[in-house]
């Protein structure tokens, strides 16, 4: 076992099986992500933060992530016993390879939905929505995503480009923590990296 992982091992070796036994192609995209993201480097805080944040809920609690891309995220989710997960992802191909990762598992069916952002679960109960490093890529989409219907939510911004790469947004923390205020939310933790990656927590003020 990979000593960067031993906090991950249990699922994640099981998921990266997984992974591997997809047909070549998408098997290869795929468990290059997950690889990314679960070892014990700045691309990786992200997971841990949510990972510790999700935790504190039950096992049936209902969890969404938004941009799931080819659903790695929701696949670990599973192996770590939640049951009611969510996907969405603007790209209907990503939407296929998760359709298909998570489809190796027995037990409830992760819903996956095609659609800009968190506009697939309007009007749909979700406790805990996260949303990793695609919230800066134009204007409007960190308004979308505090305007959930969701009681936690974890996102994660890349640090600031200067000059700025096409139509990405930077959001200070003081940015963060006054679009979350008007829309209802409080900031619960805030996280940086070395390499500047911010991950934030934020809960339901009502909630508190």
């Amino acid at each position: 076992m990979d000593p960067k992982r031993l906090a991950h091992d249990l699922p994640s070796d099981l998921i990266r099986q997984t992974i591997l036994s997809i047909a070549p192609g998408i098997g290869e995209i795929a468990n290059r992500y997950f690889l990314r993201r679960m070892i014990d480097d700045p691309c990786a805080a992200d997971w841990h933060v949510a990972l510790s944040e999700i935790a504190r809920w039950p096992k049936d609690a209902v969890i969404a992530d938004i941009g799931c891309g080819p659903g790695t995220f929701l696949l670990y989710l599973r192996r770590c016993g939640y049951l009611n997960l969510v996907g969405t992802d603007h790209d209907l191909t990503k939407i296929g390879w998760a359709g298909q990762l998570l489809g190796r598992f027995s037990g409830p069916k992760v819903g996956l939905y095609h659609g800009h952002a968190a506009e697939p679960l309007i009007g749909m109960h979700v406790d805990v929505a996260t949303a990793f490093g695609w919230v800066f890529e134009r204007p409007g989409q960190l308004g979308d995503l505090l305007a959930m219907e969701a009681q936690c939510l974890i996102f994660s911004l890349h640090p600031r480009e200067d000059p700025p790469r096409g139509t990405r947004v930077y959001y200070s923390n003081a940015v963060v923590a006054e679009m979350g205020a008007s829309s209802g939310w409080h900031v619960s933790t805030t996280s940086t990296t070395e390499s500047g990656m911010t991950t934030h927590v934020l809960r339901r003020a009502r909630a508190l």
